[in-house]
Formats: C-alpha cells, structure tokens, sequence
C-alpha cells in the first residue's frame, strides 16, 4: 500500500507539472495529450486520400441495415442510396409517425417508390425496453439485423452560460446512450457495419453547441471502443460538416451564416458519394472529418507548410495544403 500510494503521488505531480507548464506557455487555444512516458502530442488534421476501388461492400437483400434518426434528414438519404446501390433492407426507427410528419411520409413514399424493403418503427433509442420492442419486431420481419447507421440526435443551440446539467444529458442521450442501447441488444457478432453520423464539431466547436460538440466526441470514441473490441465489424464515424439543402444545419436555419464565416456546405450527391467511398477503402482511423471550407478556426490545426517564394504567391486566401489554394495579386 506504502509503495501504491509513492506511486499515485508522484503521478499526481507530474501531471500537475505538465499541467503547470502547459497553463504558463500556452497562447490562445491549445489541445494537448500526454502518453504516461510524458511524451507530448498536439493533435493536428491530416489530409486522407480517398481512393476510388472497386466496391465490395459485402452487404445484399439478405441484410438488414437498421437506421436511427427518424427516417429523414442525412441518415435517411444516405441509407436510400445505400439501398439502391446494394439491396440491403431497411429497417428505420425514429419518434415520429409518418401519419402527423408529412415528410416522414413522403420519405418512406419515395424508398418503396424506388423498390426498396422498408420498415418504419417509431421507437425512442434512448428508452431500452421500446426500442428491444422495436429490435425483436424488426428481426422477427426483416431477419438478423447486420448493419447499423446511427444518425439520432439533438441540437439545439445555447450559450454555454445558459446550458445545465440537464440541456447536457439531454444532448448526450440519443448520440451516446442511443448508440449503447442499440449495441446492447443486438448481436455484435452478426454486425458488419457500424456507422455513425457525428460532427466536425467535435473537433472545432461552435458558439452554442458546447454540448453537442461533446456529444459528438464522445460519440466518435464509442465507434472506437467498439472497433477495438470487435475487429470484423467495419466501424466508421463520420465527423460531418455542414450539408446543403437536407440534414439538421437546413432545419436551424444556419446555411447563410456559415457560408458568411467561410464553411461551405457539402452537395448531397457528393456526402453519398464519400459516405460509400470510406465504407469501401481500409482506414487507419475509425472517425474522419468530411467537409467543404470550414474557415480557420482556432480550435483545429491543419499543416501549414510554407508557400514558396514565388510570384503571384504573396497574398494567400484560401489555403487547404493539398487541397486548395486561392491567393490575390495586384498587377
């Protein structure tokens, strides 16, 4: 007990020295991990290439791709396109009913249009026993669920002064303990995809989205722990931006003022069109950031390599390394 607590007490004061160090040296806004060896990281945004391979998504019309998120929105087109391109069944839960949500109804009108298996439950995921109602009544029509996209959640934004412990717990628990209850009652085993729709807020944070923003990294660390534990299931967390004309920045009315700050919103063509891209390549990471311009926020360090000294090149405006640059010259 002598020689745990020596050495309990030393860690106490070498991470109280790092601490100190960090608050004495630190300008502006700085993220930073220590390994318990003491080595320093500060974590900083790669560029992923996307690679156009052939695509095997290893998913047909025996499996059953179980969405969450109320049958509209991002998921809901994303797990339509996902249906045409393999015939997966679907299997959607959400809270509303497609009797009083016109365009719950029309969605669901246009997935049986295009000759796509669809079942719409209206369940809770963060109340257990209906949605285990909701999951054995799936399973009992459509067969083993196989596939899960997670796309429930809560926004609604609030000054950081004005947030409580209960806006907090009511922003965690369709993202995080939506996303336990779902993977406590199915079979882990069975799963080949676990996909969940999170945010690139959880890496920029955003006036008013305190909550959400750790909502989504809390989310984006579940998708980890659970790739960890169960290595045949494919597990992607995407970390969006922004999406144009669908999705929850249209329906907070937010669109024009994040184009104002600089963030362009993602073509939803093209959101399918990457969603399927990483479902098909092999990742290093579970969770990516997928975004248009975001804007030089302070919270999110991209590499900054020097531009050459040459002509033209003096006035930089846009610059993404690898990606994009716009400059200005006067001539």
């Amino acid at each position: 007990l002598h020689t745990a607590y020596r050495r309990q007490r030393q860690m106490c004061i070498r991470d109280r020295n790092w601490i100190t160090t960090e608050v004495q040296n630190a300008k502006g806004y700085v993220e930073v991990s220590y390994h318990p060896e003491g080595i320093r990281r500060v974590p900083r945004l790669r560029l992923l290439p996307v690679s156009t391979p052939k695509i095997n998504y290893n998913l047909n019309s025996v499996d059953v791709l179980l969405v969450t998120g109320g049958g509209k929105g991002i998921a809901a087109e994303s797990a339509l396109s996902l249906a045409k391109e393999t015939g997966v069944r679907l299997a959607l839960i959400g809270r509303s009913l497609p009797e009083t949500d016109t365009e719950l109804a029309q969605n669901l009108a246009r997935m049986q249009q295009a000759g796509v298996e669809v079942t719409y439950l209206s369940a809770d995921v963060t109340q257990t026993e209906a949605l285990q109602n909701a999951i054995s009544e799936i399973e009992t029509k459509l067969g083993l669920i196989t596939a899960i996209l997670h796309g429930a959640g809560i926004n609604t934004p609030k000054l950081i002064q004005a947030l409580d412990k209960k806006d907090f717990i009511c922003t965690l628990a369709p993202k995080v303990e939506g996303l336990k209850n779902l993977l406590s009652l199915i079979n882990p085993e069975a799963l080949k995809y676990l996909i969940t729709f999170g945010s690139i807020i959880a890496e920029t944070g955003l006036a008013g989205e305190a909550d959400y923003a750790l909502a989504n990294e809390w989310l984006g660390r579940l998708v980890g722990q659970f790739q960890a534990d169960y290595p045949h299931c494919r597990c992607l967390n995407l970390e969006w931006s922004v999406w144009s004309g669908v999705g929850m920045g249209e329906r907070l009315g937010r669109i024009d003022t994040l184009i104002h700050q600089g963030i362009t919103p993602i073509p939803p063509d093209l959101g399918m069109q990457i969603l399927q891209q990483l479902m098909a390549q092999s990742l290093p990471t579970t969770s990516v950031i997928v975004a248009g311009r975001f804007g030089n926020p302070p919270t999110l360090k991209l590499p900054q390599p020097e531009l050459p000294f040459l002509r033209f090149l003096e006035n930089p405006k846009v610059y993404y390394a690898g990606i994009e640059l716009v400059v200005e010259a006067e001539l």
